[in-house]
């Protein structure tokens, strides 16, 4: 699989933007649950190799509001008891 310095192919063009597409669509309709539709569109830009794992743990995802989200969770079903 390339790394992006060294430019994407045209196979995953294609794919990331069917790919994006598909979920765009099944979000539209409704067919799952929005949250499974983008992780699964996520995962298999991944699992095709589109977006490598290390940068996509790394760059792409912000964990600062991950964790904030997480503990927003966690207090409320705290005081939800």
């Amino acid at each position: 699989m390339t790394e992006f310095s060294q430019g994407p192919v045209l196979w995953q063009a294609l794919a990331a933007i069917l790919i994006f597409a598909v979920a765009y669509v099944c979000i539209l309709i409704e067919k799952w649950e929005r949250m499974y539709t983008a992780l699964g569109g996520a995962l298999l830009m991944v699992i095709l190799g589109i977006v490598p794992l290390h940068k996509a743990l790394t760059s792409y995802a912000n964990w600062t509001v991950v964790l904030y989200l997480v503990s927003l969770y966690v207090i409320s079903s705290l005081f939800q008891k």
